[in-house]
């Protein structure tokens, strides 16, 4: 049997983010980028963004967001 009490404190920082928008072949798609000072240390495609494409070009939206992520990578 134990008599204590586990504590513990967490700390949560957030990312400085922004949006760049990428043209795809199914249309603009917005990236999210994350930063920790100047540098950028996350970049993923809105998924809305993707789903819409996807639903009007008639295509799996996995394709839109590799589509966006090569082209943003290209940059």
């Amino acid at each position: 049997v134990t008599l204590g009490i586990r504590r513990q404190i967490i700390q949560r920082n957030t990312l400085r983010r922004d949006f760049v928008t990428v043209a795809t072949a199914y249309g603009n798609i917005r990236i999210k980028r994350g930063f920790v000072g100047d540098k950028v240390v996350f970049a993923k495609p809105e998924f809305s963004d993707c789903e819409k494409a996807a639903a009007e070009s008639n295509i799996p939206i996995k394709s839109v967001i590799i589509a966006a992520i090569t082209t943003y990578s290209k940059k």
